[in-house]
Order: structure tokens, then sequence, then C-alpha cells
């Protein structure tokens, strides 16, 4: 008996000493990444200090501006500091950040009272005011992350204290997946910098930096850090003030996008993610996707590997039965990848946003998408369908004018007013615009609306495989739409997911359109489809006076893009087979 109560006072002991360890680790974890928070924050509202000095501000509001900027990241300093601080009450982090959300409301008021300057010069000013004007979301942000740190008392499951005492989970992952609102299964162990063997730098730009990592189970993983997987205020909110809505980051949205991919039977269509921490900085990690992206698929050079798949010197090598293959499943596998994009909302789907692969001994075509966080914006409620808030109206409208300036710059405010009057923008009583690119007139406001959306497309796919077409059916109502709509609903704001479900049903509209005019392609029907081609050459607009102007440059080429249906006509794939 007396054994028997020594191991029980030792095992509290020791349990004792567990609980303390963890909450000295979790004040530690937290200490990172509100410092990280506050130093990103930091970045995203100020320019250089020279450069700021030369922006010649236009008027006391843009004065206000900066003052009222350097007011919030004092107080940001202030309640992160006192975070840092274990002996701070709840009520005194409360104060502060009482003060903070004042200024930062403030700051709101004055950047939409400064008047946009409709100069070259002025862009990098306009940006930085419309950053300011997102500043609620940075604030919030790092209420969610403080609050996080000290509301939960079990931020740690059973397994997961585990995996932290045998090495092979850090507490890092684990701190920061929990202020994400991230699930236990998004975190993988494997991932982890104690089983990675290798590393190999895959590139770094505006974007951030991206490495190739070898874990010690063999298997490559890629990895984006989430701070650098997107640039501006977005590193902060995962989009543009609040086009991705509050408490999003980019790691919720690439597990949402393989949601989505899931629900539609179609999973390989997205690579794998899982979360977690490389070298202090968390993020996401995706399967090394086979293959090449189109552009270096389309190289003329011999190439052939297990991983790279088949070269187009390879494909034109093969008997022609074997090169229709090819091309009838390259066709389906893009269609396919473009119906997703449209149920996601993805607006970054560019060339060497996927990879594919032509496997060497089965010629089998696999297309999987990479980089899916550019998605679920809670602006994009349609397939075509664009719904702005007041703010970013504004936006809009000066795009709409830069455009007007280069069709008459003699006469640019009438032709503002004529491309405003497009059927397919429509006003709301708020101040807000509903732009549906699907019944614009005017091209031009293509080219504005790719301004605000940055989007790489903004056409619809004109046909749709009878598999798509029966598995968007299945999401109309029934257990399978409860099923999507309820793993994607954790990972978004309730202005994305109402988007979202929004998005869906004009999807499912548009397939059931193509069904009633006869559009669905069945089988191996895929081998006779012709792809709506690529239009090149200048574009037509429109001028307020009834005469057609035309016009080449960037908007020609930008406006061809968005508009051309299909994948495989845009990213130029026909000229394997030539």
């Amino acid at each position: 008996m007396v054994v028997a109560k020594d191991i029980v006072k030792a095992l509290e002991w020791e349990v004792a000493k567990a609980e303390e360890l963890f909450k000295t680790a979790r004040h530690e974890v937290m200490r990172k990444v509100i410092a990280n928070y506050v130093e990103t924050a930091k970045s995203v509202l100020c320019e250089e200090p020279g450069y700021e000095n030369q922006f010649g501000y236009v008027d006391t509001a843009h004065i206000n501006g900066f003052e009222c900027r350097d007011d919030v990241l004092e107080a940001m300093d202030v309640l992160a500091e006192a975070a840092k601080d274990p002996k701070k009450t709840p009520k005194e982090l409360n104060a502060l950040y009482s003060d903070l959300y004042s200024k930062g409301m403030r700051l709101m008021a004055a950047a939409k009272n400064a008047k946009w300057v409709n100069t070259q010069s002025a862009t990098r000013l306009n940006k930085l005011f419309g950053r300011f004007a997102g500043i609620g979301n940075v604030i919030e942000g790092l209420s969610r992350i403080i609050g996080s740190m000290y509301g939960n008392d079990k931020f740690f499951t059973g397994a997961e204290a585990m995996a932290v005492f045998q090495g092979k989970l850090s507490v890092s992952s684990v701190v920061e997946a929990r202020a994400r609102g991230l699930q236990d299964s998004d975190v993988d162990p494997a991932n982890e910098d104690a089983n990675i063997v290798s590393k190999n730098l895959l590139g770094s730009g505006a974007v951030g930096t991206v490495y190739e990592l070898t874990r010690s189970d063999g298997k490559h993983v890629v990895f984006k850090g989430e701070t650098e997987s997107r640039t501006g205020l977005s590193a902060l909110s995962a989009g543009s003030a609040k086009s991705y809505g509050t408490g999003q980051m980019a790691v919720n949205l690439n597990f949402a996008s393989k949601k989505a991919a899931v629900a539609l039977g179609m999973g390989g269509l997205i690579v794998d993610y899982s979360a977690g921490s490389h070298n202090g900085v968390f993020g996401f990690y995706m399967e090394k996707a086979k293959g090449v992206t189109p552009g270096l698929l389309r190289r003329e050079e011999p190439s052939t590997s297990s991983e790279t798949g088949l070269s187009v010197i390879d494909i034109r090598r093969l008997p022609v039965n074997e090169q229709l293959k090819i091309l009838a499943d390259l066709k389906r596998e893009l269609n396919r990848l473009h119906w997703l994009d449209l149920l996601t909302g993805q607006t970054d789907r560019h060339w060497d946003n996927y990879f594919v692969h032509i496997d060497v001994k089965t010629h089998k075509v696999t297309v999987k998408g990479i980089d899916n966080d550019a998605c679920y914006s809670q602006y994009r409620t349609g397939a075509t369908r664009f719904s702005f808030d007041k703010n970013r109206a504004e936006l809009f409208k000066a795009k709409l004018l830069n455009v007007a300036n280069k069709i008459d710059s003699g006469h640019a405010n009438d032709e503002y007013a004529h491309l405003l009057a497009d059927p397919g923008i429509t006003a709301d009583e708020n101040g807000g615009l509903t732009i549906d690119a699907s019944k614009v007139r005017n091209k031009a406001v293509i080219y504005a609306l790719k301004g605000v959306t940055g989007a790489k497309t903004l056409a619809v796919p004109d046909k749709i495989d009878s598999e798509t077409y029966n598995a968007l059916m299945e999401l109309k109502a029934g257990p399978k739409r409860d099923a999507y709509l309820d793993s994607i609903r954790p990972r978004l704001s309730q202005d994305s997911y109402n988007a979202a479900v929004s998005r869906l049903d004009d999807v499912i509209a548009h397939a059931e359109k193509l069904k009633d005019e006869g559009r669905i392609v069945q089988g191996n029907g895929w081998q006779h489809v012709r792809e709506t081609p690529l239009q090149t050459g200048k574009v037509t607009v429109q001028k307020r006076n009834g005469q057609n102007k035309q016009i080449g440059g960037d908007i020609a080429s930008v406006v061809n893009e968005l508009t051309c249906p299909s994948y495989f006509a845009r990213d130029k794939l026909s000229k394997i087979f030539a």
C-alpha cells in the first residue's frame, strides 16, 4: 500500500511537472507568434521611411492617416509586450486591446477620408491607404492569437503530448495550429524538422520562399511558410483587406480546396496538404507533384523520367492513336480542374500553378493543382459574379477610370461613365457593386475587374464531362452537399462561407445549362472535342459615342486570356501535339 501511494505521488509530481512544462512552452511559443505577427503588421502598414517622405501628401487626410497609423503601431507594441508577461491579467489586456481597437477605428476612418490620387506615381500611396482601411483584420487577428493562447487550457491532446515528449512533434506546431483553428489531423508529425534529412530551395520571390524537403521516410514534400505564402496584408488575414474574411489563414484555404476536390470525387486534382513548422516558421506542406508545368511540357526537349513523365518529343514518337488518347485525357482533366476552381472561387490558376504528368509506361495523364490558397473569397459570390462592398467598389472604379484614360484620355470621365453603365455592372444602395463577367459587354470592364480580383480567368467552361456533372448534381441537395459544406465551414469566415454556398449553387446552375444545350461529354467523347481557341490580337472596345476602338498591348492579351473558356486552349497545350 505504501509503495502504491508513493507511485501515485510520483505520478502526480510528474503530471504537475508536465503541466508546468506545457505552460512554459506555450508561453515561449506565444512570445514568438505574437512578435512575428506584430513585425509582419509593421511591414504591411509601412513603406520605406525615405519613400514615405516623398509621397507628397495631397491633403490633411493623408497626413492624419499617417499619424493614426503611428498611433496604432505604438499601441500594438504595447499590447504585444503586455501579452508576453504571464503576470498580466485578462482585464489589463482587455484595456490595452480596447485602446488599440479605438486607434484602429480612427485609422480606418482616416484612410476612408483620404482621397484616391489618380496618378501613376501615387500607386503605392493608394495601396498603402487601402491597407490602412483593412486594419480591423490585423487587430482582430492579434486578438484571436492572444485569446487562443490564454483562453484554451487544453492545448494538447494526449496523443500530441506524447508526440511532443518523444520529440516527434514540436510545441510550436501544436500551438500555432490551435491559434489558427486548425484541426488535430491537419498537423503531420512526419514533417517536423527532426524528420527532415535534406532541403532544397525551389524558389524565392514576391510570394515568399519555397523549399523542397526530403523526409526520413523518403517522401518529398514542398514547404511554404504561411507568413510568406501571400504578400502585404494577405500575410496576416489570407487575403487583401476582408477578401477572405477574418480568422482565416492560407493553410486553412488550401485544406478547404482539397475538401472541394474530394466532394467532386476528384481528390487527386489537388495535392495533399498538411500543416506544421519548419525552422520556426509555421506553414503548410504539400506533396511534391510529379510532372512539369505546362510551359515546361511544351519545351521540345527529351527529358523523360518517371518523375517528369513523357516529354513533347516522346509524345510525338508514339502511334497516332496513343497521342489522341493522351490529348483527350489531358482535355478532360484540365476541364475538371476548371470546374473545381469555379467551386472554390480560385483566382490564381495560371500555367505555373498546376502540373501535368504523363506516365512513361501507361501514358496515364495526371493533372494536379498546387498553391490553392487564392480562393474562397467573400467577394466571389458566383461562377463569374463578384460582389464588392463600398471600399472594394471604389478600388474597382479607380481601375475603371485608368482604363477610360487609355481609351480616350481627352474625355476620360465621359468614357468612365459609359463603362460604369455596362449591363454587367449593378450598383446597390450602400455604394457597393456587383460585376458579372458573363454579362459584361464592354471588354474594357473585364480588364478593370482583373485589376481588382487578380483572377487569371473569368470565363466558365463551355463543356463538362458526365462524371463531373453527376458529382455536381449530388451537391445540389442531400448528404454529399451537407458533407462538403460541413468540411469547409470551420475553415472559412461567415462571409466567405456564405459566398461559397452561393457560388456552389451558381456553378450547379451553369452545369445544368450546359446539359440543356447538349454540352455534356460522355465517356471517350473527349477524343472528338474541339476546344474553343484562345483569341489573339486586339480587342474591340465600344466608346461612348457608339464607335468601336481596337486596343492592343496589355489590355488585349489580358482580356483574351481571361475570357478563354478552356485551360487547354489558354495555356496553348495544343502545341504539344502539333
